[in-house]
């Protein structure tokens, strides 16, 4: 027989994920109860997790700007979730699932909170060490930041297989996170997402940037920026404008012959002198809802990820 208190804690997870849509979010499609179990069902997700992929015996680690696309997903995810009151608190590769169209789906909501509860789970250390943040660690109050510090932590994963701290056991780990001004950062990236990992590691939560400010970052502007130019070049995007407006759409035939895979290989997003200058300010709110042309850009972005990683996919 199932107990009372883990029949609670399942019940509550099942309240919070199913009220939850979001095409970023895994569905919560229902459950079933036994005797002795408690069946969630979920939408499948075929691609499988971020971290599975990383691996080095599959794709390895990702270059600059296919992990721009994907955490951009992410924090779009978050937007979602934070609006909702909900702070998902274990932010990894390993609950980043993909879809063969490149589109990104955050899963493992066990851990889960309300903001409203914060306060009531602010003694609880949840997550895994070595994307925690330093707050939860010192069990000094979990926050919608606390998954912006996780989100650094998974930018670093997917740039080198592992998060921070990773050739130390756990508690030595945990010990480093909150004694450290930050954690380390590769001398190797460039400098568009060395600051945006630095405004993920801000020690105080309250100076980390919000999801929806991150996505107004130049590293993933940017990065966005170079992957649209890239299919303008090539001319899958020479009537996205028409499109937008209503105009012909681009057939998924016309996609897969003009797509190249140029744009992931360049590893490093370069910043202008004055966006440099700029970066560590505040960034502008964009508050405007994305139009047409804006959603058919951003799934021609997933579908050159897809058809770019394509052995990859074939692989899983």
């Amino acid at each position: 027989m199932l107990c009372h208190c883990l029949l609670l804690i399942l019940f509550d997870f099942g309240f919070i994920f199913q009220n939850l849509n979001h095409k970023n979010i895994v569905k919560y499609l229902g459950s079933l109860k036994t005797k002795s179990h408690l069946h969630i069902i979920l939408e499948y997700v075929e691609n499988g997790s971020l971290a599975n992929i990383i691996k080095p015996n599959k794709f390895g680690p990702f270059p600059e700007s296919l992990v721009a696309v994907y955490i951009a997903q992410v924090l779009e995810g978050l937007v979602y979730l934070h609006e909702q009151g909900v702070i998902h608190r274990d932010i990894k590769g390993a609950n980043i699932l993909t879809t063969k169209e490149g589109l990104v789906k955050l899963a493992d909501f066990g851990v889960a909170t309300k903001l409203t509860e914060a306060d009531v789970n602010t003694h609880s250390v949840v997550g895994t060490p070595y994307w925690m943040a330093p707050e939860v660690i010192e069990m000094s109050g979990v926050c919608a930041a606390s998954d912006i510090w996780s989100v650094g932590c998974t930018v670093i994963e997917l740039l080198t297989c592992v998060p921070p701290y990773f050739d130390l056991q756990p508690m030595p780990a945990l010990f480093r996170i909150v004694q450290d001004e930050n954690p380390p950062i590769p001398n190797s990236l460039s400098p568009a997402i060395t600051d945006f990992l630095r405004q993920c590691f801000k020690k105080d939560a309250g100076q980390r940037p919000d999801a929806k400010t991150l996505l107004s970052h130049p590293w993933i502007k940017n990065s966005r920026r170079a992957l649209q130019n890239t299919l303008r070049h090539s001319g899958t995007l020479r009537n996205i404008d028409e499109v937008g407006a209503g105009g012909a759409s681009i057939s998924s035939s016309e996609q897969g012959h003009n797509i190249e895979a140029s744009s992931a290989e360049k590893d490093k997003t370069e910043m202008s002198p004055s966006e440099t200058s700029a970066v560590s300010k505040s960034y502008e709110d964009d508050s405007s809802k994305p139009n047409l042309t804006e959603e058919r850009t951003n799934n021609l972005e997933r579908r050159y990820v897809s058809n770019q990683f394509q052995f990859v996919i074939h692989k899983i």
